[in-house]
């Protein structure tokens, strides 16, 4: 009985922002339904950060608090949709008119029993990452337990607290797993919306540059059959949703014509990589390149430069943070703040 509650907690909280995002996305000039999907998951994790630490900062991020403000946001958003361009957005296309083709068939397939054996894992098993257990979970599980934005006390567990001054808007986002069921039960899969969040950009970009739709659906499939993807999105870390937010915004950016939704949704995401992860500097300087050479060529009608430049920057980024580091094995952390 306490599960099946923590299910609809779950997804009251989730559905309520959902479609506070639908609404807000819905009056947003923005040229497909491809489009419109990321907007909605951009403007998802703007408003979950923006209640989020909102309530943490008055100490009320707890799941009742949080669940009114969504309601609010929820019916506001409602009132004033275009619910035309929410339902032609919400709508799921038969998979065979999206799909075509044997390979395309059978690599998407693949992907998707992947991804299946991951939220078998998310759900039967416990977290097992050494980074996770040091410093990402302890704070998700602080700030439930406080109902706040806090800096937990590390050092007694790792001999220091500078693990707890990451940058900790990643977690604020993964509340909306953890409070409805008060516990951590889904904490490990608070990554798998990211991701197919990435896969969504990677189509969007790959629009962009001219791919056509069955080229930009293969190059989706091939951000999520990236193993160390696969890998990341069985933990509670930070590293594919600080892809989300990247990728997303550098979708936004190089917009063609630049618009004022483009300009809201680039901010929104790109406002939020700093706070998921340190590195995320490296990536708002090279997204600010790109951007620089995008607006250029636009002038300039230089658009294979444009396309070039702006892959060569976006593959550079991804090698300089691909480097894959080692930590000592972690025996404790979430366990101790979060009462297991």
């Amino acid at each position: 009985m306490e599960a099946l509650a923590g299910i609809v907690k779950f997804l009251a909280l989730n559905g309520l922002t959902t479609l506070a995002a639908l609404g807000v996305a819905s009056r947003c000039s923005l040229a497909s339904r491809a489009e419109r999907l990321l907007a909605v998951s951009v403007l998802f994790t703007g408003i979950a950060l923006a209640t989020g630490l909102a309530l943490g900062l008055v100490g009320q991020l707890r799941f009742w608090p949080l669940l009114g403000v969504q309601a609010l946001l929820a019916a506001a958003a409602a009132a004033g949709a275009r619910w035309p361009l929410v339902m032609a957005t919400v709508h799921v296309p038969r998979l065979g008119r999206l799909i075509r083709g044997a390979p395309l068939r059978t690599v998407s397939s693949l992907v998707g029993i992947a991804y299946l054996y991951v939220l078998f894992l998310g759900l039967v098993g416990e977290p097992f990452s050494g980074d996770e257990l040091m410093y990402h979970l302890p704070l998700v599980a602080a700030f439930a337990r406080e109902g706040r934005i806090v800096v937990p006390q590390l050092g007694r567990f790792w001999h220091t607290d500078w693990w707890a001054y990451h940058p900790a808007g990643a977690y604020v986002l993964y509340e909306w797993w953890v409070l409805p069921f008060g516990s951590g039960v889904l904490v490990d899969l608070v990554q798998v919306p990211f991701a197919m969040g990435s896969a969504l950009a990677t189509f969007v970009l790959a629009r962009r540059f001219g791919a056509r739709t069955r080229g930009a659906l293969w190059g989706a499939l091939l951000f999520l059959a990236t193993p160390i993807v696969i890998n990341q999105c069985k933990t509670g870390m930070v590293d594919v949703t600080l892809t989300f937010l990247f990728a997303s915004g550098l979708a936004f950016a190089l917009a063609i014509p630049v618009s004022g939704a483009s300009v809201l949704l680039t901010a929104i995401a790109w406002g939020a990589v700093p706070g998921a992860k340190l590195s995320g500097m490296i990536y708002l300087a090279a997204g600010g390149v790109c951007l620089l050479l995008h607006l250029a060529s636009v002038a300039r009608g230089l658009a294979l430069l444009r396309r070039v430049a702006t892959t060569m920057l976006y593959l550079g980024v991804a090698v300089l943070h691909g480097r894959d580091g080692r930590q000592p094995p972690a025996w404790c952390g979430w366990r101790h703040f979060s009462g297991g």
